[in-house]
């Protein structure tokens, strides 16, 4: 398997019309590599793909607010976003969970004492653990299935072995060359520029897609006795 400093850094350093040479050299591109990653993460955007998993809930009080990160309750990589959620009980019935509560929602909730399968859940993306807030508390050892979109990894060392798809590695590679060019004094092509620009560009319109809104007949929206709440069927 490829190593980030064969098929990265020096195809990068190269760009400038340099090469690595010290172990300064490669430690500095490797901490420029690895913030760009996290730039890139943090913009939802360029994430590759969507993460599965599942996670054991508990009953009682402290069940209806989990952390979920590194060490937290749910131990896995901190989630930028939580896109979709069902609940498994014991019969193998999965039940679906509406991942679109906000804090208004969870705070404008008189009764957070009430003991069932959550059907909502709010996700605050807070650092280092973000937190998953439930409409009610669980009442029993159900398995909890999130999909989430993850960031993506940034690299422990220049030896580390890696995988990507071959377009992300064009643009690690053109964009950590723009990075590194004001601490080299290098002066980059344009032709190197717009590389840059369009395999970045390529994969922000490969893994963008667009929200679907759900419109409805004005109508539908009141009944007799005003608006109607579309969890509860009625008021």
């Amino acid at each position: 398997m490829a190593t980030v400093l064969a098929t990265i850094i020096n195809p990068a350093w190269r760009k400038l019309g340099n090469k690595v040479t010290s172990a300064g050299d490669q430690s500095n591109a490797l901490a420029a590599l690895n913030s760009m990653i996290s730039s890139w993460s943090a913009a939802g955007l360029i994430v590759p793909y969507k993460t599965r998993e599942n996670f054991t809930l508990i009953t009682g009080s402290s069940g209806g607010v989990r952390t979920i990160g590194s060490s937290g309750n749910f131990n896995t990589v901190r989630p930028l976003e939580i896109t979709s959620a069902y609940i498994r009980d014991s019969n193998d019935d999965d039940h679906y969970v509406d991942v679109d509560m906000t804090l208004e929602d969870w705070s404008a909730m008189v009764d957070k004492t009430i003991s069932t399968r959550p059907t909502r859940l709010c996700y605050l993306k807070e650092y280092p653990l973000g937190k998953i807030l439930f409409n009610y508390l669980p009442d029993a050892a159900e398995t909890l299935y999130l999909d989430s979109l993850k960031p993506i990894t940034t690299f422990a060392a220049t030896s580390t072995d890696y995988s990507f798809s071959p377009e992300y590695e064009e643009a690690m590679i053109y964009n950590l060359a723009i990075r590194l060019a004001p601490e080299e004094d290098a002066v980059i092509s344009p032709a190197v520029v717009q590389i840059a620009k369009d395999s970045l560009s390529a994969i922000k319109k490969q893994n963008w897609k667009p929200i679907q809104r759900v419109h409805f007949d004005p109508a539908l929206l009141y009944n007799s006795g005003g608006r109607t709440n579309i969890y509860t069927d009625g008021e």
